[in-house]
């Protein structure tokens, strides 16, 4: 997906954007991908201009452009990042967009006081992810624009537009899907160098419960964990062969898919 910035403006390709889309449809038939089987890949009628403006007035707020984008151009709702992106009739529900986005200064993060209850100032949602997680949209202050995803009492910066946000959730989900024949080729012994060559050098460390042999890592867009003798050498793989959960590091930056 190509895209530009120009003024301040995150320009995107619709085509490609579908076009993506479309392949994460035809790879998932059975919905395995996590929120899935609640929107389904489908689209919803793109809502029009007027209503994205009239919004914007009512709340004294200037939307991002690639947002409003995919919402005439593309869909108001429907198939997204966890159980699908949020309408716009819904977005400002219980929130404050009209306030600025509170951030500490020292780390950049936002202040945690300002999710109790869920009121978020400057702000609209963008998808439920469920166990009282979401993704926000950031509509007023200096970090307009940016995605922010809602861990219960936690927090954290998600990625730096509407635009990264979705398609990383488009590029991980997909390339997840088309990893997952390769799991069935590895075999005990392998050196982890093996399977980096496919997987590439993005792991991370897993909590060990068992407190067994080796160590345990998982790496991005692969859906399964990996076990490892001190050696480097693989000792089994535990495949999640029923849910898909698109990594959240492929949602950071501003990557085209």
């Amino acid at each position: 997906m190509s895209f530009a910035i120009c003024a301040g403006r995150i320009i995107i390709d619709v085509l490609n954007l579908l076009d993506q889309l479309e392949t994460l449809r035809r790879l998932d038939p059975k919905y395995r991908v996590f929120g899935a089987s609640r929107h389904r890949y489908q689209l919803n009628a793109p809502t029009c201009p007027k209503v994205l403006a009239e919004f914007e007035v009512r709340h004294s707020v200037s939307l991002p452009s690639d947002y409003c984008t995919y919402m005439t151009q593309v869909s108001n709702g429907g198939a997204g990042p966890n159980y699908g992106l949020i309408e716009i009739e819904r977005a400002a529900l219980g929130h404050i967009p009209s306030l600025p986005f509170p951030v500490h200064e020292v780390d950049n993060t936002p202040d945690g006081s300002i999710f109790e209850g869920n009121r978020i100032p400057g702000a609209i949602w963008l998808s439920d992810n469920g166990c009282c997680t979401f993704d926000i949209l950031v509509v007023k202050g200096r970090h307009a624009g940016s995605v922010w995803t809602v861990l219960e009492n936690d927090h954290g910066h998600c990625c730096q537009s509407f635009h990264a946000w979705y398609c990383g959730w488009l590029k991980s989900a997909i390339r997840t899907l088309e990893r997952e024949p390769f799991l069935s080729t590895l075999r005990p012994g392998m050196h982890i160098d093996e399977i980096r060559a496919v997987f590439g050098d993005e792991i991370v460390p897993v909590a060990d419960n068992e407190k067994s042999v080796g160590y345990i890592v998982a790496f991005c867009d692969c859906n399964a964990v990996f076990r490892f003798n001190s050696n480097d050498q693989l000792l089994g793989v535990k495949h999640h062969a029923h849910v898909i959960c698109p990594s959240m590091n492929s949602f950071k930056g501003t990557q085209p898919c």
